[in-house]
């Protein structure tokens, strides 16, 4: 069992290691007279991820088949194959009249809400097999979605518009303004009854930690005013890893009467009170080389050092060390885009959308999080053992080589595989601890199904390992 496990273990590290390394085109799909408009991407695991959009078919200058209807692509592969799920809105003869959907939060494999243009909010709780519309009990357009369990979440929009529900999208219940200007466009969840929304134009962070009772707000950029004659910025959208660490970016306009644009990220490390721009693009300049970055248009936090970012033209921009030093993605061809969204399926597998239609994915360097929890300080004597593989309610852990830190406290969390904690087992870890190892039994009965790492350490050191959760 132990040997199984570990090959395991180096399996699943060193695979992803070896691929190319660069943004490999990955839709294949060419149906004539049908064309694909992608605004969002949302993955829940290494396996599933769906994208929304517009699906438009123009045949011919009469064809009663013409039109603009919701598009829905679902990959449970990785990316490798996709399929296009039907639609619960009428197709629409313009693009200008139909209502597009926006932003998409894949909750779990099942439970999937997206939100967009004059109140609409639409969820399926199969996969997207069967898609159906819910009463937001607004028309202002939503601009984008999150949740901090697979029951409760939140809506954003403009005209400070906000909506919260308890029962995983179905109903929606509005709540008062807790303020009268803001264009609210992005929404996080980074822990239970914990929502931090931001607003585009004037820059403010609004934050409550009881689901929406009380909020308070801070400025991320304080001389970021609509009269301003230097830089005017704008929030396009914004990450969080935890309460603590998170990142925004946008755009900053040179000058009002100027429009030259320039993109920029911005990071915290205080849950939103302080902020430090860490990467800005100023395109008033010489760009080395020509092809330069406009925008960022989506940003994704794998953990509170990692971070990728994607926008215009072709930009995707990736940083392992908190934004100290950021890297251009390489891309496996020539084509230009312009991404909109990025879906993130583990520390190395990540999948853009760009709104012509294009869709890209791959591997992107990364040691892995099993490197970066050991923290290059490990212990030869730390062996852990686990029972059954794949778990699926309950399994038996075995901490051995405790002899080596005699009388040290243990700790033993569980992480996903994007570094987020989401589990602890200390206390079971030591309480059975007889001073060469310890077994207990280790409920992940509250885990997804997925690959997780299981970290234990005592004494200064550390030791991770691969452990499986079957749905």
């Amino acid at each position: 069992m132990k040997s199984f496990f570990f090959f395991f273990l180096f399996l699943t590290v060193s695979s992803g290691l070896a691929q190319s390394g660069k943004w490999e085109r990955i839709n294949k799909i060419n149906t004539p007279g049908i064309s694909y408009e992608y605004s969002c991407i949302s993955c829940c695991n290494d396996k599933n991820c769906i994208a929304v959009g517009n699906k438009v078919e123009q045949y011919s200058l009469d064809d009663s088949r013409n039109g603009v209807t919701d598009m829905f692509q679902r990959t449970t592969d990785g990316g490798m194959t996709w399929t296009t799920q039907g639609t619960p809105y009428p197709k629409k003869l313009f693009r200008n009249t139909t209502p597009k959907l926006l932003k998409v939060k894949m909750i779990d494999s099942l439970h999937i809400v997206a939100v967009g243009d004059s109140g609409r909010i639409v969820t399926t709780s199969d996969g997207g097999e069967n898609w159906i519309e819910r009463d937001s009990k607004t028309t202002w357009k939503l601009n984008d979605v999150a949740f901090y369990d697979s029951l409760n979440g939140m809506a954003v929009g403009y005209s400070w518009t906000y909506r919260i529900t308890s029962d995983g999208g179905v109903t929606w219940q509005e709540r008062p303004p807790f303020t009268n200007e803001a264009v609210l466009k992005d929404v996080e969840a980074p822990a239970p009854h914990t929502y931090y929304l931001f607003d585009l134009a004037y820059t403010k962070m609004f934050r409550t930690f009881d689901d929406g009772a009380t909020w308070d707000s801070t400025f991320i950029f304080k001389s970021n005013l609509l009269n301003s004659k230097v830089h005017i910025k704008a929030i396009n959208c914004a990450s969080f890893s935890d309460t603590l660490n998170g990142w925004v970016a946008g755009v900053d306009y040179a000058a009002s009467n100027d429009g030259t644009m320039s993109p920029f990220i911005a990071r915290t490390r205080t849950g939103g009170v302080s902020w430090k721009v860490v990467y800005f693009n100023d395109n008033t300049q010489p760009n080395d080389p020509p092809l330069g970055i406009f925008n960022i248009m989506d940003i994704f936090a794998l953990s509170s050092k990692k971070c990728l970012a994607v926008g215009s033209i072709s930009a995707v921009l990736y940083t392992d060390d908190g934004g100290e030093t950021w890297r251009r993605e390489e891309r496996g061809d020539s084509v230009q885009e312009s991404p909109l969204s990025v879906g993130v399926l583990n520390t190395t597998k990540a999948i853009l959308v760009a709104n012509n239609g294009r869709m890209l994915r791959r591997e992107f360097p990364s040691t892995g999080v099993i490197e970066e929890l050991n923290g290059g300080k490990s212990n030869q004597y730390f062996w852990i053992t686990t029972i059954p593989i794949p778990a699926t309610s309950y399994m038996e852990v075995s901490l051995y080589g405790l002899f080596s830190v005699k009388d040290e406290l243990v700790t033993a969390k569980v992480f996903n595989m994007l570094g987020v904690e989401v589990g602890d087992f200390s206390r079971e870890a030591n309480a059975g601890n007889n001073g060469s190892y310890t077994t207990f039994n280790a409920d992940v009965s509250k885990l997804g199904g997925g690959v997780y790492v299981l970290q234990y350490s005592a004494g200064g050191y550390s030791k991770s390992g691969l452990f499986v959760v079957a749905r």
